[in-house]
């Protein structure tokens, strides 16, 4: 399978839903521009699962050269401003490309840890989340729209780790117990896939399986890419 920059055609493209008006912009390379590519973006397809892929309207809003050029141009579209937007569906900074960025460490564990070791450079989200109150006011209210949105309420914020003793432990497993079989486990009804040219997996419901595939998607979970 190709490398993305070696495809044909590089755009920025938006996909909108119809029933919300929420957003996600992204990047994406191809060789057919009628491949029905939308995004692959966790709160998107959250969107798609709940309104369905008819109710999203992909456009294509600017072609790039080449796949460098690509990154850069979604860098700047996607930027912290962008994030804290509430219809804006993206997650991170733009030009990032998936899971490409993990793939250029050497040591995957070392990159998990950026950020909270000492030894290795802050991220400037976290940073500002830590020193701007007006920038971390913007990002826990997003927060708050979306768990309302998904689940009705925003929970709890402000919870502290509290340890269960044992005895607690013991109830509240042997409660699972009951209700983990059948349809009762959180696992019930979905499947594993995964896609080569983004070098990522991911856990969906089943019946959301063939719209997966016709993005390219394969049944399956593969851990390691080469």
């Amino acid at each position: 399978m190709k490398q993305a920059n070696r495809r044909t055609y590089h755009y920025i493209y938006k996909t909108t839903c119809k029933v919300t008006g929420r957003y996600y912009i992204g990047m994406h390379s191809t060789d057919d521009l009628n491949d029905g590519y939308v995004g692959s973006g966790k709160q998107l397809w959250y969107s798609i699962n709940k309104h369905g892929l008819d109710n999203h309207v992909c456009v294509i809003l600017e072609f790039l050269p080449d796949r460098d050029t690509l990154r850069k141009r979604e860098a700047a579209l996607v930027c912290e401003d962008q994030l804290v937007d509430p219809m804006c569906m993206n997650l991170k900074l733009g030009g990032e490309g998936g899971w490409d960025h993990v793939q250029q460490h050497d040591n995957h564990k070392t990159w998990c840890r950026k950020g909270y070791d000492n030894s290795q450079p802050v991220s400037h989200h976290h940073s500002k989340m830590s020193t701007d109150v007006k920038y971390k006011k913007k990002v826990t209210d997003k927060i708050v729209a979306t768990k309302m949105e998904r689940y009705g309420h925003a929970g709890r914020l402000d919870a502290k780790f509290q340890p269960h003793t044992d005895e607690s432990k013991r109830i509240i497993g042997d409660k699972n117990a009951i209700h983990q079989v059948g349809s009762g486990n959180s696992q019930f009804g979905t499947c594993w896939i995964y896609h080569v040219a983004e070098q990522r997996c991911m856990k969906i419901p089943k019946e959301n399986v063939v719209i997966w595939q016709q993005q390219g998607w394969l049944i399956g979970r593969k851990m390691k890419f080469i």
